[in-house]
């Protein structure tokens, strides 16, 4: 079987079950699938359709396949840390203090392996402020944000608050509180006050915390 090493681009969610499912056939059987096969394991409708995700996982550097061969092929990069780097893009600053406007400019593109975020869509946001301190977020910290709505109560949450400045609202990090009806966001930091968030939109729940010592 040929292989070699690759830097492979991240996978999209429906690549990433074709090369679940490529590799575990291969280990279990000694062979790679037919395309018929992994449309079955996978759910896709037709084999054209896995026939254009294998071409675009090939390009990609995933796959190898020997020409002419439909079963002869091996997945790449499986051992990397976290299987897979998701690319998350920093967008402007957050704040921990008092909320500031957090411009949706793109700073940046900062590749993080899977195993540290895990799956879904992610921003990453520079907090200004110590208002989170005691929940180890200090000012200058890089938070990742998976955007989602669905989040509980004691979660550590970036959310916009209402501003009558700016259509898009204002910043914050905070650690979310639900009682007695109304929404709360809550600093960790006794020198600042709760935030009442009633008005609030979530933007997501933070995952992960990333400091330069």
């Amino acid at each position: 079987m040929m292989t070699q090493a690759v830097d492979a681009a991240p996978p999209s969610r429906r690549q990433r079950e074709i090369l679940d499912f490529w590799e575990a056939y291969t280990r279990d059987s000694g062979y790679a699938p037919s395309y018929r096969e992994i449309a079955e394991g996978v759910g896709l409708a037709s084999v054209s359709s896995v026939a254009y995700q294998v071409r675009q996982l090939e390009k990609a550097g995933h796959i190898i396949r020997e020409p002419g061969r439909a079963r002869a092929g091996t997945v790449l990069a499986l051992e990397a840390v976290g299987r897979w780097n998701v690319p998350v893009p920093l967008v402007g600053r957050i704040a921990a203090g008092r909320p500031i406007l957090a411009a949706d400019d793109v700073e940046d593109v900062i590749s993080l392996p899977e195993q540290l975020v895990g799956q879904g869509d992610f921003i990453m946001l520079r907090v200004s402020g110590d208002s989170m301190i005691n929940a180890a977020i200090a000012d200058g910290d890089l938070v990742v944000v998976r955007k989602e709505t669905d989040v509980y109560n004691g979660d550590i949450v970036a959310a916009r608050l209402p501003s009558d400045t700016d259509g898009e609202g204002e910043a914050t990090v905070k650690t979310l509180k639900t009682a007695d009806g109304h929404v709360w966001l809550m600093p960790q930091n006794p020198l600042y006050a709760p935030i009442p968030g009633d008005a609030a939109k979530i933007i997501g729940k933070v995952v992960s915390v990333l400091r330069k010592l």
